[in-house]
């Protein structure tokens, strides 16, 4: 079964287990419906569940292309109804799908999407790094940062100064300004990275911060209030998970533990769904 977790660490959010265990896939949560949305993975390429308070998860959509590694953005279309953009992933690493009740191929991303990391603002979507064959056909990561509208409208914006794919990333404001954030990740899919790199506002280049405690892969962010990115687990090589919770403190430019999993997990997905949503009640 695909397990869940919730931080912080709740009492009050009771959400069953997925149907069936998988690894690379999204997790989106739709407000307007109340509704949490799983779509791809290792397990079900081509399938998206989804979950609303008092059902089980329960098909949600076929997508058009099998994704694994993918990244999902949920923004607002012209009709003002809440749609999810999946981008990119191991078997389909340029294509885009949106979700319009069946799923269909939309534009098609500059660069490699597979193992890249989507940073989700309203109205765009800023896409990561991500996975890449060198000439010798071994595996490597770009540096690649691309900004996107739901219309396929881009921007280049200053590469990163490490290529890296499954990475983790996110945004915070601080001062009332937007800063981008990415971190870990693997340039090579065999050694695994603990540099963190902040993108500030109308800077040409990247900037090395704080470092994670450990080198580790396919971690998750979530965004806490616009200030706080939360890091979840990852895989630190050898087989082994994290269970930690990590909290970027910009202000300090430090990584402090603020909690643990109950499940040690990596290349997992994470959404955030707030308090008084009705999905997480019991």
């Amino acid at each position: 079964m695909g397990s869940l977790d919730t931080y912080p660490l709740s009492s009050d959010c009771a959400i069953p287990p997925m149907n069936s265990a998988s690894s690379r896939l999204t997790l989106s949560f739709l407000s307007k419906s109340s509704r949490l949305v799983s779509c791809g993975g290792n397990n079900s390429t081509q399938s998206c569940v989804s979950y609303e308070q008092g059902t089980s998860w329960q098909t949600f959509a076929t997508m058009a292309k099998n994704r694994t590694g993918h990244s999902d953005w949920v923004f607002i279309d012209n009709e003002g109804e809440e749609k999810i953009l999946l981008m990119g992933g191991e078997q389909s690493s340029k294509s885009t799908e949106v979700a319009q009740g069946q799923f269909g191929t939309d534009f098609h991303l500059s660069f490699n999407g597979a193992g890249s990391c989507a940073i989700c603002l309203r109205s765009i979507v800023v896409l990561t790094g991500g996975f890449r064959r060198t000439h010798r056909l071994r595996a490597g990561g770009h540096k690649k940062v691309v900004s996107y509208t739901s219309t396929g409208a881009r921007a280049m914006l200053p590469s990163l100064r490490t290529p890296r794919f499954y990475h983790a990333c996110s945004w915070f404001i601080t001062g009332g300004a937007v800063v981008y954030l990415v971190t870990g990740g693997t340039s090579d899919g065999q050694i695994f990275l603990k540099s963190t790199e902040i993108l500030l506002p109308s800077a040409t280049t990247w900037d090395f911060a704080k470092p994670l405690p450990h080198p580790l892969a396919g971690a998750a962010v979530a965004l806490m209030e616009e200030e706080r990115p939360i890091l979840t687990g990852g895989d630190l090589g050898g087989g082994e998970f994290s269970d930690k919770v990590l909290e970027y403190r910009y202000e300090r430019d430090e990584w402090k533990e603020v909690g643990k999993m109950l499940v040690p997990r990596a290349y997992h997905g994470i959404a955030v769904v707030p308090y008084n949503s009705d999905v997480c009640k019991v």
